[in-house]
């Protein structure tokens, strides 16, 4: 059984997150080819939340109250970013997380690993995992502050040929998860500050 998601603050937060939903399906597919360059094609998300009970999906809308600023996102698509985990045999494994680029450097991608982490815990995981471009340093910088360390490497992992690291954090344990909601609220501090500034 999934836990409750966490909630925002404040009733004009200009985000919210939901879980996705298959109605979804053709955003995040759009945010993933924008995002990746080998992007997931979208029966892999119909197999995923139709058939795999231990896949957990999340996406990141604009608030109804947000006013649109840029052509790319219509009033009938506030989808920005989503990440999916999956619940393993002894650990979460997050195996997807993408933000569209029009969002990035907000602190959104901060904010949905921050809550998939949360479920992970709610759920009863000690551990989570993902995998990375080797190039990827971004990314690999926003984990590493999530306790995620290096524990092998995947020789062309990836279609085009370049390596995955594979990054674990434990233990998820209560200390783990006090941080987690600290880090969460500040999260969402910074997030309403740089709305404002706009």
């Amino acid at each position: 059984m999934c836990a409750d998601i966490p909630r925002n603050a404040r009733a004009d937060f200009p985000y919210i997150i939901l879980r996705m939903m298959p109605a979804d399906i053709p955003a995040v597919v759009n945010i993933d080819r924008t995002v990746f360059s080998d992007p997931w094609s979208e029966s892999v998300y119909v197999e995923e939340l139709y058939y795999n009970l231990h896949a957990r999906y999340f996406v990141l809308q604009l608030a109804d109250h947000v006013i649109c600023r840029h052509e790319s996102v219509t009033r009938n698509d506030r989808l920005v970013g989503f990440i999916g985990m999956r619940l393993e045999a002894n650990h979460a494994h997050i195996s997807t997380l993408g933000v569209h680029p029009h969002w990035q450097g907000q602190g959104l991608g901060d904010l949905l690993l921050n809550i998939a982490l949360q479920q992970a815990i709610a759920e009863e995981f000690s551990a989570a995992t993902l995998e990375v471009r080797e190039s990827n340093t971004v990314a690999q910088h926003l984990y590493k502050t999530y306790d995620f360390i290096v524990v092998t490497r995947l020789r062309r992992y990836y279609e085009d040929g370049e390596a995955a690291l594979v990054m674990r954090a434990s233990p998820l344990d209560a200390r783990y998860y006090r941080r987690l909601v600290a880090r969460h609220a500040a999260i969402l501090k910074r997030i309403a500050a740089l709305c404002r500034c706009r």
